[in-house]
């Protein structure tokens, strides 16, 4: 399921159960964290995989980045959350509405996307969630962005297999954004 969003600033699209093909990542390594309930672990969501991206502008600077996942639940009280990383951005670029992205996922961005996936961990519960898809904006493409790009996809991953994706679900499209860890 594919499901574009807009607002004045900018667009995006969200995709659930599917995965951009050009954005398959040829990782040089992966940066794993894991996430222990102690004591009794919450549900978890159904196999699937998912991919949010969106380009937006904020009075002056702007915001871009796609960010995709896998997610194959398990019967053990723990979420293994799997990163990978390029060097740097590869030379092929993203078609269509991203085509000013690159293909890759730079070492910088990868604790973006870990905190962002630990915000909120019961969301898909115990686990294995690997990132494995992603595109980067030279400029415009922060750390910041893919913690909310990490929070999109673990959102989308949580929706009922028969579900449209709510108005209100995504971060910058509508729906609530967590500070970062250690704001304050």
């Amino acid at each position: 399921m594919q499901q574009e969003l807009f607002r004045p600033a900018g667009d995006a699209l969200a995709l659930v159960d599917e995965l951009p093909e050009w954005s398959l990542l040829s990782p040089v390594g992966h940066v794993v964290g894991y996430w222990r309930w102690r004591g009794a672990a919450p549900g978890s969501a159904a196999r699937r995989a998912a991919a949010w991206g969106y380009r937006a502008g904020f009075g002056g600077h702007g915001e871009y980045g796609v960010l995709g996942a896998r997610f194959e639940p398990h019967a053990y009280p723990y979420l293994r959350v799997s990163v990978a990383a390029t060097l740097e951005a590869e030379s092929h670029r993203a078609p269509g509405r991203f085509g000013h992205a690159r293909v890759g996922l730079p070492l910088e961005y990868v604790g973006g996307v870990l905190a962002g996936a630990f915000q909120d961990p019961a969301m898909v519960g115990p686990g294995t969630l690997v990132f494995d898809h992603a595109a980067v904006h030279e400029i415009d493409s922060s750390w910041e962005v893919f913690r909310l790009l990490a929070i999109g996809v673990a959102r989308l991953l949580a929706l009922p297999p028969d579900g449209r994706i709510p108005v209100n679900l995504l971060p910058r499209f509508g729906g609530s954004e967590p500070p970062s860890p250690g704001a304050g």
